[in-house]
């Protein structure tokens, strides 16, 4: 059997300077290693109006969709987080009877934890994929990194730019190699999240991890 971590939703940092996106923090439930999510500001309103319990959140569509869903008897639903590709992860919301999948749909990472959150439904993670995709997790930490390969092609262009104006040369080449590992874009299209038109910073350079996918 596949040894996989639950994911655990711990809380949402912004970005300083970053009008646009925040990182959600979610860890395995022993609180040892956390990984690092990039989502919207829609998604961080999102996550506290459930955080503070709003009045409103009772009569909002995912709570009203779980009431009628969790009252499906035999069926169990599940958030399996299975790789990652072009900088997004690639998460499924999969529903069970007993050791069967009768149905499967593809769910964006930050949604997938919110679902989580909202429903309690546990979210998966491969460990050693886990693993290689997050840090050590310290409560309260101010100072967080993300995995070059969860960066969309616009925060990799803006991580670029800015190595090459701090002349890190070094960190500089190495994300035009992660850049050009990843296939144009096609016409009038955009990443998923992160390419905006905003001046902050993802985070640091200097911590940002340099692990290429296994």
């Amino acid at each position: 059997m596949e040894d996989r971590v639950r994911l655990v939703f711990r809380g949402i940092s912004q970005i300083v300077g970053n009008d646009h996106l925040a990182i959600i923090i979610v860890t395995d439930e022993a609180a040892t290693r956390q990984l690092s999510v990039v989502c919207d500001r829609h998604l961080e309103y999102e996550f506290g109006i459930r955080q503070a319990k709003a009045p409103v959140v009772s009569r909002l569509l995912p709570e009203a969709m779980w009431t009628l869903l969790s009252s499906m008897r035999d069926v169990v639903f599940s958030l399996d987080v299975e790789g990652i590709n072009d900088g997004q992860y690639h998460v499924m919301l999969r529903m069970r009877i007993g050791d069967t999948v009768i149905n499967d749909a593809p769910i964006r990472m930050s949604d997938a934890v919110l679902l989580s959150f909202i429903t309690g439904i546990p979210m998966f993670m491969n460990r050693d994929f886990f693993e290689h995709q997050t840090q050590e997790y310290e409560e309260g930490m101010t100072r967080l990194s993300l995995p070059v390969n969860v960066l969309s092609r616009g925060m990799l262009q803006q991580a670029l730019q800015k190595a090459i104006e701090d002349e890190k040369y070094e960190l500089a080449s190495f994300l035009r190699d992660e850049l050009n590992k990843r296939p144009a874009p096609e016409e009038g299209s955009g990443d998923d999240i992160g390419d905006t038109d905003n001046d902050g910073d993802i985070d640091d350079m200097d911590d940002m991890d340099e692990e290429d996918d296994e």
